[in-house]
């Protein structure tokens, strides 16, 4: 049926439904290949990342050895720890990874996107929150928004 807003009368059509999964932090390890990158640019970064994997299995810290070998220089000096972030904000094959994480301290094996090679470190989980502790977010933000002067 359709639905009344203030904005007038809506159809809405579901297309596929998921879990809600709220937001992680990660830290992550990349050598850089470009999008397009030739097989031999990214089988050196396979290789860098490879023998990334070998140091961290033998014990090394994973932010020490973000800092000294990650090519991502913005993050690298945090330990390559990035932002918090949920769904839609990275791109798919790093989304699927980090979500799919299940502990703090867990350490991803090597996997490719178009931006180059990386490994991934579980920071934190933050489930989505109850309805009631974001509530007045949620109004303050459509509040804000200009669509809702229209």
């Amino acid at each position: 049926m359709p639905v009344e807003t203030k904005y007038g009368y809506h159809l809405i059509k579901v297309h596929d439904i998921r879990d809600a999964v709220g937001q992680v932090q990660v830290a992550h390890i990349m050598f850089k290949t470009g999008n397009g990158a030739d097989k031999n640019k990214i089988k050196l970064a396979h290789d860098k990342i490879v023998k990334v994997m070998e140091i961290l299995k033998s014990g090394e810290d994973f932010s020490d050895v973000a800092e000294r070998f990650s090519e991502d220089r913005s993050t690298a000096v945090k330990g390559g720890v990035l932002p918090p972030f949920g769904v839609g904000k990275m791109v798919p094959e790093f989304e699927h990874v980090a979500f799919s994480l299940n502990n703090v301290g867990d350490i991803s094996d090597p996997f490719l996107t178009d931006y180059g090679w990386h490994m991934i470190q579980l920071i934190e989980q933050n489930p989505i929150p109850e309805f009631e502790e974001v509530e007045s977010d949620l109004q303050r933000m459509i509040d804000k928004d200009s669509r809702s002067e229209l």
